[in-house]
């Protein structure tokens, strides 16, 4: 059960332990697996799916053909089960794969492949053969490549799917091909007449347009095809982020309108490649690296033991590189339990910002129970000295109603209880040990 611990550090983020777990009872052997069915999409109830022949072992491998004539399926999709039952007379879960069964025209072989002699198209229904819209077709074997013009007059804005066929010599149809297009309707602008006036007015705006005539005017030379330039003025107040500048002008009528996507205010200090820690004896090593530096002055590495409150480990000095670099903080017995880092960086302006946050599980010199993360988004662990046993684990909503439970597997240590589906707010963890029940409180984030 080792991997499966790690297996679970792994899943809840950046975790690590400083001691390895103790070895547990080896597993029981294998059943021997005797029988095996399936059945397609409607269970029959167990033991009465369509019987398949294997030889009994305790690692069954079977190959070969399941009747999907007998089981008259339509054309579509469906699902096959297939279950196993062992020597004890137990089945095993049942597992499933998606199918399309689709029913294909057996063709008559040909020595020689015969020319094509039609092609046809039509648009989202089917005429019937023969009766779709002709392209013309050069009378030969093999056509790579040619073009063709599609009508789509008429049809209405939106998604529509495209089908071309073709028939053979000897009057075969080929197989339908289908193609998704998006008939989209572009508002047509009036034609200028001719030759064009001159250009008249331009104007710009940011991020909302104010309708045509209503930006901000620009100056511009006269003629019919002319290059400017000019300073554009910054909303006030413009917040700090992302907007899109927008410019266009009029010769009866207006032109469409051309825009450029900008980055307002300062640009941020680092750019955060990685944050990692890991166990080293009881010491964590936090480890943190940056693609880009603008700025930078340092970095303050900062603990806690709950998730909420945090204090100064340590700090580093930032290298400033344009490109990035690498560093490394060892902090000296956190002690058991729980260590949350994340890393505050502090530019030469006293601006600061944060990189994601770690957390690392000290198992050696717990005690008692651990919940962690706390507060949590999707999963809690809950941790078990060898000393405590629990046969089962609910929770409670803050009004005292029992929501979800879990039994721990035997053996395991750290128990892993996803939250996803439970709304944000304060819960209750109650271990159950025979009589006993001990509660601990977590957030759902």
């Amino acid at each position: 059960m080792k991997g499966f611990f790690a297996y679970i550090l792994a899943l809840s983020g950046s975790l690590a332990y400083g001691q390895a777990p103790p070895d547990y009872p080896p597993a029981p052997q294998p059943k021997i697996i005797v029988a095996a069915e399936y059945y397609f999409d409607t269970d029959p109830g167990i033991g009465n799916g369509t019987p398949i022949i294997i030889t009994p072992s305790s690692n069954v491998t079977f190959n070969g053909s399941l009747d999907l004539n007998g089981s008259a399926l339509t054309n579509g999709f469906h699902k096959l089960y297939i279950r196993t039952q062992d020597s004890e007379g137990k089945w095993s879960l049942t597992h499933y794969a998606q199918f399309d069964n689709v029913t294909i025209p057996n063709y008559p072989a040909s020595a020689s492949a015969p020319n094509m002699v039609e092609l046809e198209y039509f648009i989202d229904s089917d005429p019937g053969l023969g009766n779709g819209k002709k392209i013309p077709l050069p009378s030969q074997q093999n056509v790579e490549s040619f073009n063709a013009l599609i009508d789509i007059s008429g049809l209405n804005s939106g998604a529509h799917r495209l089908y071309i066929r073709a028939k053979d010599a000897n009057g075969i149809w080929s197989l339908t091909y289908i193609a998704l297009f998006d008939n989209a309707i572009t508002t047509p602008y009036p034609t200028a007449p001719a030759p064009a006036p001159p250009l008249s007015q331009a104007e710009y705006y940011f991020d909302t347009d104010p309708g045509f005539g209503n930006g901000t005017p620009i100056t511009i030379p006269a003629g019919n095809d002319v290059t400017f330039s000019f300073n554009a003025t910054l909303p006030s107040p413009l917040p700090q982020g992302r907007h899109t500048f927008y410019i266009r002008s009029t010769q009866d009528p207006w032109s469409m309108t051309a825009y450029a996507e900008f980055l307002f205010g300062n640009a941020l200090p680092v750019t955060w490649l990685y944050v990692k820690a890991e166990a080293r004896d009881k010491d964590a090593l936090i480890n943190w690296a940056t693609a880009s530096e603008q700025n930078a002055a340092k970095f303050i590495i900062e603990v806690s033991k709950d998730g909420v409150n945090y204090a100064t480990a340590g700090e580093v000095p930032a290298k400033n590189n344009a490109s990035g670099s690498s560093y490394s903080f060892r902090h000296v017995n956190p002690g058991p339990g729980t260590s949350y880092y994340r890393i505050k960086q502090v530019d030469k302006d006293d601006k600061a910002s944060y990189s994601k946050i770690v957390l690392l599980l000290f198992r050696d010199g717990i005690r008692q129970p651990l919940l962690f993360p706390n507060p949590a988004t999707s999963v809690i662990h809950v941790y078990m000295p060898q000393a405590i046993l629990a046969n089962r684990i609910e929770v409670y909503d803050a009004g005292g109603r029992f929501v979800k439970s879990i039994t721990p597997v035997a053996g395991n240590s750290t128990v892993s209880l996803p939250i996803t589906d439970l709304p944000k707010g304060r819960y209750v963890l109650t271990i159950i040990n025979g009589k006993e029940r001990t509660p601990y409180n977590f957030v759902k984030n």
